[in-house]
């Protein structure tokens, strides 16, 4: 069985030990804050690993970074986003609401994040944008493997 890709939601200024982390095992990585995005744009975004946003567009513009992951945004407000920064990947997370992912992909997400796996498995097997589950659990430590989510394109991992 192969593994899920994992997306990295680091929090409090960094990722731990940045060594561990590589393109071929953590394809993004998104920063909650300014102090993250400083701390780890520069590192790994030459390694290729995409540095996203958290929820402030103002900060991706800011510092060139790859995307945004909303986790609560209006459709509203989602269409102004998409509309100014058409390059810019977005992602939202859908918690288990299948008709808020599909509005969502309807007005340009790139990627939709659910914290239920039969969401997860329903949305790859009819849709085309990208699915990510997230993992409910903060962790201390990245899990550098993860067991294959059905259907995920990724696994997105909160940890402090």
């Amino acid at each position: 069985m192969t593994t899920t890709p994992i997306i990295y939601v680091a929090c409090d200024g960094g990722i731990g030990d940045d060594t561990t982390i590589c393109a071929d095992t953590v394809p993004a990585v998104i920063a909650t804050n300014a102090d993250t995005v400083v701390k780890i744009a520069s590192k790994l975004q030459p390694q290729g690993i995409a540095v996203l946003g958290y929820n402030d567009v103002d900060i991706c513009v800011l510092y060139h970074l790859d995307g945004v992951y909303y986790t609560d945004i209006a459709v509203d407000d989602f269409k102004a986003v998409r509309k100014k920064y058409p390059c810019i990947q977005l992602g939202v997370f859908c918690g288990n609401s299948r008709h808020t992912a599909m509005v969502m992909g309807e007005n340009g997400a790139d990627f939709v994040v659910f914290d239920n796996t039969q969401c997860v498995h329903w949305w790859a097997s009819v849709m085309e944008i990208a699915v990510v589950y997230h993992m409910p659990n903060t962790h201390t430590t990245p899990l550098m493997q993860q067991n294959n989510v059905q259907g995920a394109d990724f696994v997105l991992q909160q940890y402090r």
